[in-house]
């Protein structure tokens, strides 16, 4: 098949410089001297080009006597071609440039898309235990171990934005282990409270030195069992995998952003020239642009070629091997039963496991805790607690039901862009 395209290609180029040759030979005695010695056909052959290269702001010279060296065309002099190399490079970088810049978008909108989804996600599972825990602690105390546990997971995910930098090496110093294991510390003297069926009206609440007594004792009781330690792992998990995911959504755009800034005034002249012919030559010798093609793997060549100067060779193999990383992360790390989805949408209902695993251990922690704490010490309860109002909904972040559409798009148009120097080749010619 390649030999039969090399022949094609031959046979075009041949028709082509005979065709011109004809016109020359046919026409030498019918020569207009008011256009620089051109035939009537060889005029009225160059105004539909001029029209077309003055949409360009390109000037036509019509002087055969001085046809531009690189096409060779009656309807080019070399101040047209130098031109034309202007245009070329310029055309040349601007569709590397929508080549890049289409794949940095896909980047940064998945990045964005990405972040109010998991934010939404905490938040509504955040209000979802609100709601549970106001039904075993109704003196809402749990509210603020519950909010500092939300939070430490917020920033985690907000770190992530490139405009929070400042923040970045700060959030970077909270430990979501650290505060998975003070959330339940806090939580525990509550749970505990409630567990073996003390009343907050006729008992009152633990006095500070009982409960910090339980504080201190939590760790050797494990009263929440294996949920503290797996809640634990599985954020400290799916935080990390969300990072690396993010971070390489925004490096990926980064290193796209750094390709447009390419110079390609650097390309060679000969590369340059072998634009023009590819693009324009046909235009220079009087044929409108749409009724001659240039031979395909002629312009495959000359692409490759411009494009190895530049670097893209060399980009092909890496960017395939970014694309592939990406794609695992998704497929095993962001979208997968265990994966930050699910697990983030899930923490309302680890914590629902937490107390129901202390409700159901009540009396077996009731004696132990004697031999530690000693009898049970309470204060009286300030106020009407049954009373006490709260907020049950409360921030939200912005719609993103359409997230996982996006995402299987996103994976689309990451696995397709795996041959990226061949599809800046394919999508110029």
């Amino acid at each position: 098949m390649g030999s039969i395209n090399n022949i094609r290609c031959v046979f075009y180029a041949f028709a082509l410089i005979y065709s011109f040759n004809n016109i020359r030979t046919t026409n030498s005695s019918n020569i207009d001297h008011t256009y620089g010695h051109l035939s009537h056909r060889e005029q009225n052959s160059c105004n539909h080009v001029k029209l077309e290269f003055s949409l360009r702001n390109i000037d036509v010279g019509y002087d055969i006597n001085h046809k531009g060296k690189i096409c060779g065309g009656h309807c080019c002099s070399n101040d047209t071609e130098t031109h034309l190399k202007k245009d070329v490079r310029k055309n040349f970088k601007t569709h590397i440039e929508h080549h890049t810049k289409s794949l940095q978008g896909v980047l940064e909108k998945t990045f964005e898309l990405f972040q109010n989804h998991v934010l939404e996600l905490i938040f509504q599972s955040r209000n979802k235990s609100l709601s549970v825990f106001s039904m075993v602690d109704p003196t809402r105390q749990s509210r603020k171990p519950l909010h500092e546990l939300y939070s430490t997971i917020i920033e985690k995910i907000k770190s992530n934005y490139p405009n929070n930098l400042e923040n970045k090496k700060e959030t970077e110093m909270l430990n979501i282990e650290d505060a998975v294991d003070m959330f339940f510390v806090n939580l525990f003297p509550i749970a505990y409270h409630k567990a073996v069926n003390y009343n907050y009206q006729t008992d009152g609440d633990f006095h500070v030195d009982y409960a910090n007594c339980l504080k201190h004792i939590y760790k050797d009781l494990e009263p929440f069992g294996s949920v503290s330690n797996d809640l634990s792992t599985k954020l400290k998990l799916n935080l990390k995998a969300a990072s690396y995911f993010t971070n390489s959504l925004l490096e990926s755009a980064a290193v796209l952003s750094d390709i447009n800034k390419i110079d390609v005034n650097t390309l060679s002249e000969t590369c340059q020239n072998q634009l023009v012919k590819m693009t324009d030559c046909p235009m220079c010798n009087g044929l409108s642009r749409t009724s001659v093609r240039t031979c395909h793997s002629y312009c495959l060549n000359i692409m490759r070629g411009c494009l190895a100067q530049l670097g893209f060779a060399e980009l092909d193999g890496s960017w395939a091997k970014v694309a592939d990383a990406i794609e695992n992360l998704v497929t095993n790390s962001i979208q997968s039963n265990n994966g930050v989805l699910k697990s983030i949408k899930s923490i309302d209902s680890d914590l629902s496991n937490a107390i129901m695993t202390i409700l159901n251990k009540g009396s077996a922690l009731e004696e132990k805790i004697k031999q530690s704490c000693g009898p049970t010490s309470f204060v009286p309860m300030e106020g009407n607690i049954y009373n006490i109002k709260h907020q049950q909904k409360i921030d939200s972040a912005s719609s993103s039901s359409d997230f996982l559409p996006e995402l299987l798009s996103f994976l689309t148009a990451i696995s397709k862009s795996k041959q990226f120097y061949t599809n800046i080749v394919n999508r110029y010619i």
